[in-house]
């Protein structure tokens, strides 16, 4: 009977034991290359193991290793992706043979499995190339400024600004709105933008997805068109109206979320992360005008400015829930939330403001009274809990002065307090623009813990003022005892 015990053992073992199943590359460029890893299990660890063609990894001694991921914890990722670097460039480009390596008992074994071989590009040549320009944006004031100016400017208050602003959003579908705050204003209040809709903005159920086609059905009278661009989110409560990030998941999002043994945030996995931009095509249009593909990159049968075609979402499930989603360009009128002073009495547009003129602007100020309020937010698109993505757009600030108040302890502790985030920016917001502000830290030991969290499409900070951003940390030099 030990025989056969012993036996039975070993081939348990033997299928338990976790390979790499499949190897691909994307992202290719003369020195580097992301792989793309399939795994047939759970694993603690991960690493690349490359060798130059023709010879072979496989059998893990050949080659250099690069260690990339080792956890202490067990992990179903799949697919896994790292990124490969530090190869030769060369003309014609070389190959190597690529062996992902994954292990089960935090880095004591690696086991291997399939091998990609990866071709790099012709190397043109040692000289200097310019890198491709950006992606450019207009930051301009909107073409409806004057009709704002003459019948839409809205006079309001550090208390009612909020108010008014959620006014506005729901009248961005029809004009812009001027809310102007008084010159020499100190608004203390945490700020959360958390509006919802917007006059773009329509929802479908997950449910229609269809996973063989990669295709979803949008509701009768969508208003897009071949090509149109199209950003998702979802909203997910909070503690108060029962808090459940799994509620509203985009199609495809599940899987990957399930995969990394995650509780919530299915939203930012998968091909339809919340705020990225995708385009529609019709892949049947003249029977079934609701029903659409969606591509990134760029449109069914385009490229993007840095040459990748589109590419079609696939997704392996349906998601779950109700999804939000918007029009890109967005079809909203903007918002200026404004000091009071008036143009003729400000910096001119396209001038770099100073702090000299602090005292026509409008101060938001990250109040500190103690341990309790540490970890406030100043200035958040986003619900009060962040769990509730907005989907607010064409929103501008203009001579508004960011600051926090000077709390005493600054002064005396060796380890003061930090405030908490000043601006916090989803990956669901748009075209957030601040013009002529500061953004002012009182320098010291007044601590900054973080400025901004900066997501979304389209934003900038334009002829803007930022000082006094200092992390300050006590440290001591001598004090050491000496003598009896």
């Amino acid at each position: 009977m030990k025989p056969t015990l012993f036996f039975l053992f070993a081939v348990a073992s033997l299928q338990a034991q976790t390979t790499v199943t499949a190897v691909n590359f994307d992202y290719v460029n003369y020195t580097t290359a992301r792989v793309r890893i399939d795994i047939s299990g759970p694993y603690s660890g991960l690493r690349l193991r490359f060798v130059k063609a023709p010879t072979s990894c496989q059998d893990g001694t050949q080659g250099t290793v690069q260690f990339a991921e080792s956890y202490t914890g067990s992990f179903t990722l799949t697919p896994a992706f790292l990124n490969l670097y530090g190869l030769t460039p060369s003309n014609p480009g070389l190959s190597y043979n690529v062996c992902p390596e994954v292990s089960n008992d935090y880095g004591s074994t690696w086991t291997r499995g399939a091998m990609g071989t990866l071709t790099l590009p012709n190397f043109p040549g040692p000289q200097a190339y310019l890198p491709k320009p950006a992606a450019t944006f207009s930051t301009d004031y909107p073409s409806d400024y004057a009709d704002m100016l003459a019948n839409h400017v809205v006079p309001s208050t550090c208390a009612n600004w909020q108010g008014d602003l959620t006014t506005a959003v729901h009248n961005q579908g029809s004009f812009g709105t001027i809310i102007t705050i008084p010159a020499g204003s100190r608004c203390y209040e945490q700020h959360y933008l958390d509006v919802y809709p917007t006059p773009d903005l329509q929802e479908y159920q997950t449910s229609t997805a269809n996973v063989a086609n990669s295709t979803i059905d949008l509701p009768a009278g969508h208003g897009f068109v071949e090509g149109g661009g199209i950003i998702m989110g979802a909203r997910s409560g909070d503690s108060s109206t029962g808090y459940n990030e799994l509620a509203n998941c985009t199609p495809g999002s599940m899987t990957v979320n399930y995969a990394r043994n995650e509780v919530g945030g299915c939203g930012y996995s998968g091909p339809l992360t919340y705020g990225l931009i995708r385009y529609v095509h019709f892949p049947n249009a003249s029977t079934n005008p609701n029903t659409v593909q969606l591509y990134k990159f760029a449109p069914y049968g385009k490229t993007d400015q840095a040459g990748r075609a589109g590419t079609l979402c696939q997704f392996e499930d349906v998601g779950q829930g109700k999804i939000w989603f918007v029009p890109w360009p967005r079809k909203l009128h903007s918002i200026i939330i404004r000091t009071s002073t008036p143009d003729s009495q400000f910096m001119p547009i396209h001038t770099r403001i100073s702090p000299a003129w602090a005292s026509k602007m409008v101060a938001f100020v990250q109040s500190r009274n103690g341990p309790g309020d540490v970890h406030n937010t100043m200035l958040n698109f986003n619900s009060l809990e962040g769990r509730d993505n907005c989907a607010l757009a064409n929103i501008r600030f203009v001579g508004i002065q960011f600051t926090t108040d000077d709390y005493g302890p600054d002064h005396t502790s060796t380890d003061p307090l930090t405030p908490g985030l000043w601006i916090g920016m989803p990956t669901t917001v748009q075209s957030i623009f601040f013009d002529r502000c500061l953004f002012h830290g009182l320098g010291g030991s007044h601590r900054i813990y973080q400025f901004l969290s900066w997501n979304g499409v389209q934003s900038a900070i334009i002829d803007s003022y930022i000082d006094g951003m200092q992390a300050w940390r006590a440290t001591r030099s001598g004090l050491g005892i000496s003598g009896q």
